[in-house]
């Protein structure tokens, strides 16, 4: 059971995954306000963060936060060398690992694999379930029975990079707390219903965007994860490439959060059908959309564009300048209507220091057309 708060648990643990409080986004902004508007009750935070480089916080925690702490997806403890039994645990958890690597992961086979590490969270770490020879010798047969045609080496460093970042989640300390708020799916999906098995507690999960959806965009965009297209008349799509290991992976982990947490709710139906297919039960569904302040927005005074007689047609986005955004596909756009629309003129409005580097290339991108 959690350690911290053990004597007087906070009343929500929220789980947050690359977002509050070092990323701004709509996300981020719900997330500080749902605190807000809360001032009798008391929030932990758990910020999942890729490593350990240092982040400045893009908001000022209310004063209800009584702690945050970080973890690392893909940075865990060394722990020790050895464990009594190695190869009997490396047996015992290959199964539930490799369903939780296919479509039909559940939280059984995630609750299989917590209960095999969680006894022995304080001598495990990289070394063991990474770094080990049976940690070698189970990568070597999920390969074998799995992806024998694919890139060893890439599916080498994606193994890696799926299972250190569940590793990591399950050995990750969490406080005692009435309730675990997770705001996605994902790694933070995974951590939200660790917690639920570990404590009793309820869990619920709230979804903005949807994870899985997120997560199959990027990696179809990815360069990185390159797999060979053989040209044949053969149109064999029974062989699972690493592109389907990743998506595979991450729909059990939605599933996993879905079937461990009493509420699932998210902002309109379209997100749910979504949901759907990623294993969540309709009697725990709901919607609740993004609210506005009717008021405050409705008294605000449309500023007429300068020479508003015959001012040019005008194309907004409000949206952070990020790959997930695909916002060079909005410009490539832009560039062929205006083809046909000579005089439009775009506003691209939101934050564009998050990846620099995507927005230097965006730049590019509008000085090209």
């Amino acid at each position: 059971m959690p350690q911290l708060f053990k004597d007087k648990p906070v009343d929500v643990c929220l789980m947050l995954e690359g977002t509050y409080p070092y990323v701004a986004g709509g996300v981020s902004t719900w997330t500080h306000d749902l605190i807000r508007s809360q001032p009798d009750m008391s929030f932990f935070l758990i910020s999942l963060l890729p490593s350990q480089e240092k982040r400045k916080p893009r908001y000022e925690l209310p004063g209800n936060v009584v702690g945050i702490e970080h973890t690392y997806i893909q940075e865990m403890a060394k722990g020790d060398r050895r464990i009594a039994h190695m190869d009997r645990f490396f047996a015992d958890l290959e199964s539930p690992l490799e369903r939780l690597q296919s479509r039909r992961g559940n939280l059984a086979d995630m609750a299989e694999v917590f209960e095999l590490i969680y006894p022995l969270r304080e001598q495990l770490g990289g070394r063991i379930l990474l770094n080990s020879e049976p940690a070698w010798d189970m990568l070597l047969g999920m390969y074998a029975r799995g992806h024998p045609d694919s890139s060893f080496l890439d599916y080498f460093w994606t193994w890696r990079a799926l299972m250190g970042g569940l590793f990591s989640v399950l050995l990750s300390d969490i406080p005692a707390a009435r309730a675990y708020h997770t705001v996605s799916t994902g790694y933070a999906g995974i951590l939200a219903a660790r917690a639920v098995l570990e404590t009793g507690r309820p869990g619920i999960v709230t979804e903005h965007g949807i994870y899985t959806n997120e997560r199959r965009i990027e990696i179809a965009m990815a360069d990185w994860l390159f797999e060979d297209e053989r040209v044949d008349l053969n149109v064999d799509r029974s062989k699972r490439d690493l592109k389907d290991l990743w998506m595979d992976t991450f729909a059990s982990y939605s599933r996993c959060c879905y079937q461990a947490c009493g509420d699932i709710v998210t902002l309109y139906e379209g997100n749910q059908h979504l949901q759907l297919d990623d294993g969540a039960d309709p009697g725990r569904m709901a919607i609740i959309p993004n609210g506005i302040d009717y008021e405050r927005y409705s008294a605000i005074r449309r500023r007429p564009y300068p020479g508003a007689e015959g001012a040019p047609p005008t194309l907004g986005f409000v949206g952070r300048v990020v790959p997930i955004k695909d916002v060079k596909t909005l410009i490539r756009a832009c560039g062929m209507m205006r083809k046909e629309i000579p005089d439009l003129r775009v506003l691209i409005i939101g934050p564009y220091d998050e990846d620099e580097e995507y927005y230097e290339e965006c730049c590019q991108m509008v000085a090209e057309l």
